[in-house]
């Protein structure tokens, strides 16, 4: 191939005769031409190699198409770096990969092979293998500490801060999950090069496992005030980066992550520390939403200390047995038991009564939901199977089911097992979700409930019209009943905001087929108003405050 251009003599020289293995290749990834350094190095004469594609020289575990994608990147800029493993003469080495965009005529790509030193003694490729993650080529744990401790100590020399960033990928087990681990390791790896790019040479980013990063951030400045804005910026540049969808295997993904940040020396002085402190912080990112990031403060440490101990005083009354139900009944306007709400109580051994309040959001956030979700609807099922064999009329039983525990993948398993092994009529259960559950992914949600459906049991809306309400899920989804929420039953004999939201959800309702269940119902007042508009179904202190198992069929709190 001639290179038609004034210079094309100097240039055409200067490519032969370079010191780097150098090819030039077309849009598709063929080559059109190599130099003499790349002939040598690849063991083979320049006419047997013209006119191959570059996939003959990228090793297995590299994907191509990933390869050339990234050299899209070039339409905004005109160079190109990244690491990669290629194989010369059927053995294997990592190069430094620079693609440089060439306009002529035509355009091409310049490919610069820049050889890493390979570790010849035994020792040092263990050590390689010992520090390196195999998956991405990132730095790994001990890379870390080992780095992050020699930062310290220099920074607490040196008076300039460093800081240290840890971050993971927000919802990738639904990744892994769904698509399988290939796909979600493939993201791994486009996610890492993409904010690579990104950092400073001198930057350490370290993968720790699974979707959890590390970069490392040193000699920032002595001011911690502009340290903090240094790395906001980084941040900021690296979500931005994320907003552009991955496409592997035929699947698009847009993937966000939550960052915490410690500085160093000022909160951290060991490695340890600095981990377990930016690791908090990245939670603390979690907890406002997700996709940003949040910097520590020791106040962050004493609310995970906090968040810690009830969560292990939560894990041992759960074992040992200091949770328990009541249920709180349901009339119509007769008075007439309509069913029972079952409602989880904490009586711990020390602090006594623990609202569901506190403890039900703490459940939710340690995934402890899961386990506690199980144990309730477990209990409530036996308890009215003892309940039917004391001759009691219980129409229904309602169980609140958290949205953790809807969208875990065998939620429709576990309900069906706890059925079969307590001997319940799921005729007689009716599982109560919120509006949020719904909305997060429609067709999965209305998947499982017809599946349930199937087998008798019923659902309700809780707290319906505090959500995203849609008239759209309420014509999909298999819903039997819906209930008012507690806050709009409260104000609406005084507001009339409330009181025509009160309204039009009876109205909906009514037309829809659904029952009703007014919830927080506190004055007969409140019961009159509602029944006039067409509610039959009420919940609250006013009829009935939440009974004891015992209390269940033998005691009526009806005013």
């Amino acid at each position: 191939m001639k290179i038609q251009d004034n210079s094309s003599t100097i240039y055409q020289h200067c490519f032969e005769y370079a010191l780097d293995a150098m090819m030039l290749c077309n849009l598709e990834g063929y080559i059109v031409e190599i130099n003499n350094a790349f002939s040598t190095l690849a063991g083979h004469q320049k006419k047997t190699l013209l006119g191959q594609h570059v996939n003959a020289f990228i090793s297995a575990r590299h994907n191509v198409n990933l390869l050339l994608s990234s050299w899209s990147e070039l339409e905004k800029e005109d160079f190109w770096e990244e690491k990669i493993a290629v194989k010369i003469n059927n053995s294997e080495i990592v190069c430094n990969q620079i693609v440089k965009k060439m306009d002529f005529y035509e355009t091409y790509y310049l490919i610069t092979f820049r050889a890493i030193p390979k570790p010849e003694k035994l020792e040092d490729q263990f050590w390689y293998l010992a520090h390196y993650d195999n998956l991405t080529g990132l730095a790994n744990r001990r890379f870390l500490e080992q780095r992050l401790n020699e930062e310290i100590s220099s920074s607490q020399r040196s008076s300039l801060f460093g800081a240290l960033l840890f971050f993971d990928l927000d919802n990738f087990k639904k990744i892994n999950d769904s698509l399988g681990h290939k796909i979600g390791d493939q993201v791994l790896i486009e996610m890492s090069h993409l904010i690579k790019k990104d950092l400073r040479t001198e930057d350490v980013f370290c993968r720790l496992g699974g979707d959890e990063f590390v970069i490392l951030l040193y000699n920032l400045s002595d001011n911690l005030e502009s340290a903090v804005r240094i790395i906001g910026s980084i941040i900021k540049k690296i979500i931005e980066v994320m907003r552009n969808p991955l496409h592997i295997e035929g699947y698009s993904f847009y993937v966000t992550a939550s960052f915490g940040v410690t500085f160093f020396p000022v909160f951290a002085d060991t490695a340890e520390n600095a981990l377990k402190q930016a690791d908090i912080a990245m939670y603390s990112a979690k907890h406002k939403g997700k996709n940003t990031y949040s910097f520590y403060h020791p106040v962050m440490q004493d609310q995970a200390n906090r968040r810690l101990n009830f969560e292990t005083d939560l894990r041992n009354s759960m074992r040992e047995n200091h949770l328990h139900l009541v249920y709180q009944p349901q009339y119509n306007h007769k008075k007439e038991i309509l069913g029972y709400e079952a409602l989880v109580r904490w009586n711990h051994p020390i602090k006594g009564i623990i609202s569901p309040i506190d403890f039900i959001p703490m459940a939710e956030e340690t995934g402890l939901i899961i386990e506690l979700g199980k144990k309730i609807m477990l209990d409530a099922c036996t308890q009215l199977v003892k309940w039917q064999k004391e001759g009691k009329h219980i129409p229904k039983i309602s169980i609140n089911v958290s949205p953790h525990q809807f969208h875990h993948d065998d939620f429709v398993e576990m309900v069906s097992n706890i059925f079969v092994v307590t001997g319940v009529n799921p005729k007689k259960i009716t599982l109560e979700i919120t509006e949020n559950v719904i909305i997060r992914d429609m067709n999965s949600v209305a998947i499982k409930m017809y599946q349930l459906k199937k087998i008798g049991v019923s659902f309700a809306i809780d707290d319906f019209g505090t959500g995203y309400s849609s008239l759209a899920y309420l014509k999909k989804m298999p819903i039997d009943q819906l209930k008012i929420d507690r806050s709009f039953v409260k104000e609406m004999l005084t507001k009339n905001t409330d009181a025509t939201i009160v309204n039009t959800i009876i109205s909906i309702a009514k037309q829809l087929g659904l029952d009703l269940i007014a919830e927080g119902v506190e004055f007969n007042a409140q019961i009159e108003h509602l029944s006039e508009h067409g509610c039959d179904g009420f919940q609250g202190y006013c009829l009935s405050e939440p009974l004891k198992h015992d209390e269940v069929g033998s005691k009526c709190n009806i005013q």
